[in-house]
């Protein structure tokens, strides 16, 4: 429901729409314990409200410690090199990564700098709600 509502002011608050939106993943122990990832969930709503294709591909190479109780540059460490792109070209590419909430950006950042070493023109970084 919340990507639903969210939608419409994404659309007018980004200066382009994404080729494509990629969801956040979690590491394989996160997703056992969740049963789901919340920001996939999410992501499927974006990209069917975009009419774009939800990109797979983005992945978790190691597993990390949660991010709850650390500090902006201990969460930057914790989450450094976590993610590689092993899905089709990104080359040229718009793309909207998503998540559920953002703290420091730290997951984000790491992640986005794997999709741009995979060749994405522009990554923006959507998500329902962010941490003052």
């Amino acid at each position: 429901m919340l990507s639903r509502l969210a939608a419409p002011r994404l659309f007018a608050a980004l200066a382009t729409s994404p080729d494509a939106v990629v969801p956040l993943p979690l590491g394989p122990r996160r997703l056992r314990q969740r049963g789901y990832n919340q920001a996939e969930v999410i992501a499927r709503e974006l990209s069917a409200e975009a009419g774009v294709r939800m990109a797979v591909g983005l992945e978790r190479v190691r597993e990390t410690a949660p991010q709850a109780s650390r500090d902006e540059a201990e969460r930057r460490r914790n989450v450094a090199g976590a993610f590689a792109w092993r899905g089709t070209s990104l080359s040229g590419t718009r793309l909207w990564i998503v998540d559920d909430v953002l703290t420091t950006g730290a997951t984000s950042n790491s992640a986005v700098e794997s999709l741009v070493r995979a060749g994405a023109d522009r990554v923006d970084v959507v998500v329902i709600a962010a941490v003052s």
